[in-house]
């Protein structure tokens, strides 16, 4: 493996450009050429004429004033001339005297990730490809090259404006001034320096003991990634004191929140398969323990991996991809399906089971196996494992029914009520009656509406005529009625739920309850596996049917609802509820809006009158105090015209 670079700076002579030729190119490093810059210097663009072609390239002009000297100029030719990657940015020459520091690379024609964060051009595919590229770049550095035979760089200074972009948006990892050489020994691994880099990707252990290591390019790697998903900086440019992007981020992932701090554009393209693999790799980049960080190469493959997802969603759910991600083992997983136990497994992982549980046609072809299990792969594996339980799909369904049952329960039941809360508030408003009261009587005042109170068909169309002379009764006789809205509480959360829905969830339990007293008469032969599962369906058959009664619930709403379309005089069987809440909710915004025309026609009038009572008074006064009045006003005219800036 070759040492630290011991070459001479001579042996660098073949990257020379004259400075002439560079000054030319930039215009004499023109402001109008200048595309980048900070505290390492300033970066230009321009063109010159390299290997017999002209080119367009960027200059990177070193700062001598703020400490980028010699130093870092000879660090990053060391480096780019040896290490060759595409996705490292090609350094192509460079001049250096006592006073000048001039690096010549490739040009990126779409400068930095940074600028593109929370650009709608840069779709969910893109920034995977480009993470990849990042990925794999530092990957390269890392390993000490393709096969292992360069000295391995840390890079040191990851972050998104140093991942620049091509006009083909490949990722190049850039600016390789603050980088270092990993020591010769494959047992050390740790460098001690003083911590150098960007707040806000700094490893807090390189910040807080000044030892470096890789994984300390891991951890900056991961707030890249999150920037890529949140598509915002780590700090922004109107970064708030006590704002923290790593402890945001973190916390979200562990709440299970990460849909509130996704770049909002990229929000309804993500696939989840794909969220969940990016999202895992870029936590664990973050983790405090160095020890528990993936290396670079774990990460383009988790990357790749999450690219695959996003362009082919269904290799999330082929049988090799689902079993290579369970959380647990075969025999725990069939372990928990033969005691129904809730506390090993969850929904999601039940619902990938049962997408892959095998065949028949499996199930014949490894009947009576004997031999090695390693000689059938993992697929085999699984199969032999599933084949020791009888009926294992029926079980794996009775364990995810126990698991889900009290919550779809309440689910049902809770959205009954708010139904039912709905139809009595209705019912019982005083304030809605008068109104509905008066709407009536407008109506068959107008020869439009039915005789004898308050009909179905009056509220399906209301105009807004009609509105605003009912708000012009309310206005006169009655202002208590503007708020009626506040008597119908759950109104607004009724009209969302659909009846029907909740009628095919009961309907789903009820036939997996019937499931589970069958499988629990099936099971009584099972042999030595049954006693423990018999005992456990048991339980829960016995708790399910101490839950209340579905159906009476359904009957109590059935009856509510029927009512409700009754107190509008309509007919049950030819109008819904749900129809009754949607005329209701126009009928309520028709008369908010006509309130509001109202209530500003009438600030409108108020302005007038207040407008023509300041002339009267104005009129009204001695002709000496108009004259100074007017005078006052022309001075004050004349005084801005004269002031008014050129």
């Amino acid at each position: 493996m070759k040492a630290t670079p011991v070459h001479s700076q001579t042996h660098y002579d073949h990257l020379r450009i004259r400075l002439a030729d560079i000054q030319k190119a930039t215009d004499n490093f023109s402001e109008a050429r200048r595309i980048g810059g900070g505290g390492f210097g300033e970066v230009y663009q321009g063109e010159l004429i390299h290997h017999s072609r002209s080119q367009t390239l960027a200059f990177k002009r070193l700062n001598r004033k703020h400490g980028q000297g010699t130093r870092e100029l000879w660090n990053e030719i060391y480096m780019l001339s040896e290490y060759k990657h595409p996705n490292i940015v090609s350094l192509l020459g460079f001049y250096e005297d006592n006073m000048e520091g001039i690096l010549v690379y490739e040009y990126a024609s779409r400068s930095g990730l940074d600028i593109y964060l929370n650009k709608k051009e840069l779709d969910w595919r893109q920034r995977l490809t480009i993470s990849i590229g990042a990925a794999s770049g530092l990957a390269y550095l890392h390993s000490g090259g393709v096969d292992g035979t360069l000295q391995k760089i840390i890079h040191r200074d990851v972050k998104s404006s140093n991942i620049l972009l091509d006009n083909e948006w490949n990722a190049k990892i850039s600016d390789f001034g603050l980088s270092k050489f990993a020591p010769a020994n494959k047992n050390i691994s740790i460098i001690h320096t003083g911590a150098v880099g960007t707040l806000g990707y700094c490893d807090p252990l390189y910040v807080e003991s000044g030892s470096l290591t890789k994984e300390s390019d891991v951890y900056s790697f991961g707030v890249v990634l999150f920037e890529v998903l949140c598509g915002r900086l780590c700090i922004p440019s109107n970064h708030k004191q006590g704002e923290n992007f790593i402890e945001w981020v973190k916390n979200s992932y562990q709440q299970q929140t990460l849909n509130d701090i996704i770049c909002h554009h990229l929000l309804h393209e993500i696939r989840p398969e794909s969220m969940k693999v990016f999202t895992e790799i870029a936590y664990q980049c973050l983790n405090k323990n160095r020890k528990e960080r993936p290396s670079m190469n774990n990460i383009v493959e988790a990357l790749k991996k999450a690219l695959d997802y996003q362009l082919s969603p269904n290799k999330a759910y082929d049988p090799e991809t689902i079993l290579s991600q369970r959380k647990i083992n075969l025999p725990h997983m069939c372990n928990a399906a033969l005691a129904l136990d809730s506390s090993i497994v969850d929904v999601e992982q039940l619902n990938n089971l049962l997408k892959v549980l095998p065949t028949s046609e499996e199930r014949d072809m490894l009947k009576g196996y004997t031999g090695d299990k390693k000689m059938v792969g993992e697929r085999g594996q699984f199969i032999l494992e599933c084949m020791k339980i009888p009926r294992i799909e029926a079980k794996l369904r009775l364990l995810k029914l126990r698991i889900s049952f009290t919550n779809q329960i309440n689910e049902i039941t809770g959205n009954l009520k708010i139904i039912k809360e709905a139809t009595k508030e209705i019912r019982e408003s005083i304030k809605l009656a008068s109104i509905m009261k008066e709407y009536d009587q407008i109506l068959q005042r107008n020869q439009r509406g039915h005789l004898g109170g308050l009909w179905f068909n009056n509220i399906r169309k209301p105009k807004e005529t009609d509105m605003f002379l009912l708000y012009k009764e309310g206005d006169e006789k009655n202002a208590a009625w503007f708020d009626f809205d506040k008597d119908l509480v759950n109104l607004d959360a009724a009209s969302k739920i659909k009846i029907q829905d909740l009628r095919e969830s009961k309907s789903t339990i009820v036939k997996e309850v019937k499931m589970a007293q069958q499988e629990l008469n099936s099971s009584a032969s099972d042999g030595g596996v049954s006693p423990e599962f018999q005992e456990v369906l048991k339980t829960f058959l016995y708790d399910a049917e101490q839950h209340p009664s579905l159906t009476y619930f359904f009957d109590g709403v059935d009856k509510d609802t029927d009512l409700l379309v009754q107190y509008f005089r309509g007919a049950p069987k030819d109008q819904s509820f749900t129809e009754v809440l949607g005329f209701i909710g126009v009928f309520i915004q028709l008369f908010k809006s006509q309130h509001n025309a109202v209530e500003k026609e009438k600030r409108e009038r108020q302005k007038e009158a207040d407008r023509i009572r300041r002339e009267e008074e104005f009129a009204a006064e001695p002709v000496t105090l108009k004259v100074f009045v007017l005078l006052t006003v022309a001075v004050v005219k004349t005084f801005d015209c004269f002031f008014k800036p050129l």
